[in-house]
């Protein structure tokens, strides 16, 4: 396999991944009325493994930090992340 097939195949993998982790917080938590907002932001933390800061979310989502923070408190209500202070900056949160 050429380093073009590979790098095309981890792409389509991943996104083949998050189409289905999409679909299954669709039918586990349908109930709770998540948006596609909340799956998408639920797929963009779950790609970092330490985690990310909720400015980077919101920058991925295009909307104010504000919003990103009452989404990220809907999602940590549900326990689908957790939110901590991050070490290096206290003023700043870590989602996971």
């Amino acid at each position: 396999m050429n380093e073009y097939t590979s790098k095309l195949s981890a792409i389509l993998t991943e996104a083949f991944h998050n189409a289905l982790l999409a679909e299954e917080t669709k039918r586990k938590y349908s109930s709770a009325n998540f948006t596609f907002r909340d799956r998408n932001a639920v797929a963009f933390i779950c790609s970092f493994k330490d985690g990310t800061n909720i400015s980077s979310v919101a920058d991925y989502l295009k909307i104010s930090r504000p919003s990103t923070t009452m989404t990220i408190k809907k999602l940590e209500k549900n326990g689908l992340v957790e939110r901590k202070v991050d070490p290096s900056n206290h003023r700043n949160a870590i989602v996971k």
